[in-house]
């Protein structure tokens, strides 16, 4: 009887408008994050090449040591594509001297602090937030829809307990929202 709930609830989800609705969502979201990760991906890595032809050059006309700038700049993760993680957080460059300690400074939020309250939409924050509302979407009428259909009272005149029904509500929609 559990299996046949399960696949009921999980028919029930696949069938329902509100699942390509959210399949359409989620692809867009994820398409356009990365997307998005290549676009910004591409700027760092371009920047990052920049900032290595300035360093070459200072160093190329320096006439002594003591002129030259010890500036080391982060290369790029090509994994922030996909999820940017402390990508912004962290600083670009450090200053390396005998005296101060090595510390990453200027990161994009320093540079651009509206960054700092809208974050990187990625896929972290895809599966975080937006499958996290879809998954309340899901669940808001999974027991009273089946209570105002009717069916609820059709499902307990079986032998099936509490336990079993909501743990088979739960697996349904869980293996809808994977």
């Amino acid at each position: 009887m559990l299996s046949i709930l399960i696949q009921k609830e999980l028919k029930n989800i696949l069938l329902s408008p509100k699942f390509v609705a959210t399949f359409l969502v989620c692809s867009l979201l994820i398409l356009i994050s990365v997307f998005i990760g290549i676009n910004e991906y591409k700027n760092a890595q371009n920047q990052y090449q920049a900032n290595q032809e300035i360093a070459r050059q200072n160093i190329a006309e320096a006439s002594n040591w003591g002129r030259v700038r010890n500036i080391v700049h982060r290369e790029p993760i090509p994994m922030q594509i996909f999820v940017s993680g402390l990508h912004f957080d962290v600083g670009r460059l450090s200053n390396i001297s005998t005296f101060d300690d090595i510390k990453l400074i200027r990161s994009p939020y320093s540079d651009e602090t509206i960054f700092a309250i809208f974050r990187f939409i990625d896929f972290a924050f895809i599966v975080q937030v937006v499958l996290s509302l879809f998954a309340i979407l899901f669940t808001y009428d999974a027991i009273n829809g089946e209570r105002e259909n009717g069916t609820l009272k059709l499902a307990f005149a079986n032998p099936i307990s509490r336990v079993q029904y909501l743990l088979a509500k739960f697996a349904g929609i869980w293996l809808g929202l994977v």
